[in-house]
């Protein structure tokens, strides 16, 4: 009896570990089911929360003072890169909180080929850079050198010896002054395009006077020896009248060494012995000469 009752014992007591160690088990699964979801909502708070503070700890960040790694430029055609984030004034590894981006879009303004700017700090070190650069509507040649003109008749800046060459030329005997606008550089400029319409061959050559010379706009026509002289006034309808003579008295206006148009309703021919007190020839249409008075 007694090893019978210390048998019942054992066995109760192996089924007592065995019913506790089989609750702790489940207990066990119950606590993974359980925290297995919570994991999985914290990991997605844990990346909602990162995003949001990403966003602010790179702006402070920024305002706490990274370096500028890189400057990207948007826009340029005919400025290279380079030469764009040189003529920004920042230098590599400028702390990116220093970087004043209406100073920089202001210094890059200035420059002769930069209309417009924009400057934008971004996370990474990176400045974006975004430019409007001027376009030239014209070449002015003074000599060898020849100097880019706006649509303002600016020459705002001068041109290599390979650059722009198809640009409509023209010519003048004194350097340009940098913001210093000419409408007449304009519309001399558009000249060429405009004669064909005409009957006339575009020019060879666009002169164009100081200020303060009368002559303003002159011509040199390809087969045509005298220089043509319009004046400030009235392009179009002097050219006109230039048509209108050519097909009347080409001939003889061929042999002249100027045709002047300033003069209302005709043409003074200027010969190469005017210096010498010989009388000009003023053509009206195919009329004979006659007085003439200038309209500038």
């Amino acid at each position: 009896m007694a090893d019978l009752d210390r048998l019942e014992r054992d066995a109760r007591a192996r089924r007592t570990r065995a019913n506790s160690h089989l609750s702790r088990l489940r207990n066990r699964g119950r606590v993974e089911e359980v925290q297995r979801p919570a994991r999985r909502r914290v990991a997605l708070v844990a990346l909602a929360v990162g995003a949001v503070f990403g966003t602010c700890a790179s702006e402070v960040w920024i305002r706490a003072g990274g370096g500028v790694e890189t400057i990207a430029v948007r826009g340029a055609q005919r400025l290279t890169p380079r030469e764009v984030a040189a003529a920004t004034g920042i230098p590599r590894g400028a702390a990116l909180s220093e970087v004043d981006t209406d100073a920089v879009a202001s210094t890059l303004e200035t420059h002769a080929w930069i209309e417009e700017a924009k400057a934008t700090r971004l996370p990474g070190g990176r400045v974006v850079i975004e430019v409007v650069e001027r376009l030239p509507l014209a070449q002015l040649a003074v000599g060898p050198r020849r100097f880019a003109i706006d649509s303002q008749g600016d020459a705002f800046a001068e041109l290599r010896e390979d650059e722009a060459t198809e640009l409509p030329r023209l010519v003048a005997k004194e350097p340009p002054q940098a913001g210093a606008p000419d409408l007449l550089r304009v519309e001399a400029a558009g000249l060429a395009a405009r004669m064909p319409e005409l009957g006339l061959a575009a020019p060879e050559e666009i002169r164009i006077a100081p200020a303060d010379d009368p002559e303003g706009v002159s011509l040199r026509l390809p087969g045509l020896a005298p220089m043509v002289v319009l004046g400030r006034e009235s392009l179009d309808e002097r050219l006109r009248g230039l048509a209108e003579l050519l097909e009347a008295r080409r001939d003889e206006a061929s042999r002249a060494r100027i045709i002047d148009l300033r003069f209302e309703d005709q043409a003074v021919l200027r010969s190469a012995a005017t210096r010498d007190g010989s009388r000009d020839a003023a053509l009206t249409g195919g009329g004979a000469p006659h007085g003439t008075r200038s309209s500038g």
